[in-house]
């Protein structure tokens, strides 16, 4: 596998030193971040690609041309065959953003990816983990029994427009979520009095099934 080379570090290590740690991202920082991963989840679904085990790890963050205080651009890595993988097979770390249906062994879809952005929006802005447990029994059985606590719970800071938005997003049933990734990034930027990056007005969103056997 050839793929281009990406000075920086990941979107865990970005989480571990901000949300993590009690320093919960700027708004624009967030949106900036969530606009970039969701052009390219839906530019690859256009494309019948459906990453399948979406998470900070595989998010890396370029600082090639960024300035010193920014993340980085963010770019997603590790397509491929996820959808096949048996979600015991992933570690530990990862299961937080499995979504129901793979936590189930079903099909993905093309809002499998939407739950993974969603949970990692989730701790983007509370610092913590929509589900967590010590084995990934635990972990798997929450994503398809129980819906997470209220961000807003956690974050008394979290306005209601940006709690609603992160809940649709982790809606067990797929139909409920958003239609793509570009639809919960304008919601949150709206939500976040922050303006809708200009790569994202100009998407089409796919509409299709996108689904995966």
């Amino acid at each position: 596998i050839i793929m281009d080379y990406v000075e920086g570090s990941s979107l865990a290590d970005y989480l571990k030193t901000t949300a993590r740690a009690g320093k919960i991202p700027a708004a624009s920082e967030i949106v900036h971040i969530l606009a970039a991963i969701a052009s390219a989840l839906d530019y690859a679904l256009g494309r019948g690609v459906i990453h399948g085990a979406l998470r900070p790890a595989v998010i890396l963050l370029d600082q090639t041309n960024a300035i010193s205080s920014a993340p980085g651009e963010p770019k997603i890595t590790d397509f491929g065959l996820n959808y096949l993988r048996n979600p015991l097979s992933f570690p530990l770390e990862d299961i937080p953003y499995v979504s129901p249906e793979v936590a189930s062994g079903h099909a993905v879809n093309n809002r499998s990816d939407i739950y993974s952005l969603g949970a990692i929006l989730y701790e983007m802005c509370t610092g913590a983990l929509p589900f967590s447990g010590d084995t990934h029994g635990d972990i798997l059985t929450q994503h398809i029994h129980s819906m997470p606590t209220s961000p807003v719970l956690i974050n008394p800071q979290i306005p209601p427009a940006l709690t609603a938005a992160i809940m649709r997003s982790l809606a067990r049933d797929p139909a409920a979520r958003f239609s793509s990734a570009t639809a919960l990034v304008i919601t949150v930027a709206n939500a976040l009095n922050v303006s809708v990056p200009e790569s994202l007005r100009q998407v089409n969103p796919p509409s299709g099934s996108g689904t995966m056997v």
